[in-house]
């Protein structure tokens, strides 16, 4: 056998556990952060995919709450409708709302009596003749009313004949009604 001194031991003692531990290092330790590494990346991975499904479901449970509010909105809905047959009532409300109001009105143009069983939209065109306040009033009362009327076109302008009074205006209304 060859004899080596102590310090020619020591250094291939010191050697030998340098490489025994290197093999460690590579056949242990980093095996064990990459898959630590790859652990970690999969748990942020799906942190993100928990946290889109759990703000996808509060956005579920706040439209499914949207939907039930208006659901409850909606529910009177229908008996603000036109609907074919409705046009003696349709009138009758104009004429009780002009009434209230105090102003005068005229239907200048309409579609009532050309309204096939199809046509699923009312036109009507309106003339109303009064003083300033009471054609503001008519306005409100007439959207406070039994349907819901699409306004085309307003157009408010004073009266200009000699003979009418100072504070009287005309009011033409183009209004679209849906029809069910």
């Amino acid at each position: 056998m060859i004899k080596l001194s102590i310090e020619k031991r020591v250094i291939l003692f010191v050697v030998f556990l340098g490489f025994i531990t290197s093999l460690i290092i590579i056949g242990v330790i980093i095996p064990t952060i990459q898959a630590i590494q790859e652990t970690k990346d999969q748990t942020y991975a799906l942190r993100l995919f928990l946290e889109k499904r759990y703000e996808r479901a509060s956005h579920l449970k706040a439209s499914a709450k949207k939907i039930t509010e208006i659901k409850t909105a909606t529910e009177h809905f229908p008996e603000h409708i036109f609907k074919h047959g409705d046009e003696l009532r349709l009138i009758t409300m104009l004429e009780n709302t002009a009434t209230d109001a105090g102003v005068d009105q005229k239907i200048t143009a309409s579609n009532m009596d050309n309204l096939g069983p199809f046509d699923h939209e009312l036109h009507l065109t309106l003339t109303i003749t009064g003083t300033y306040t009471r054609v503001l009033s008519y306005l409100i009362n007439l959207e406070k009313g039994l349907y819901f009327f699409n306004v085309q076109r307003l157009t408010m302008t004073p009266r200009t004949e000699a003979t009418a009074p100072a504070n009287l205006v005309n009011l033409q209304l183009d209004l679209n009604l849906y029809v069910e």
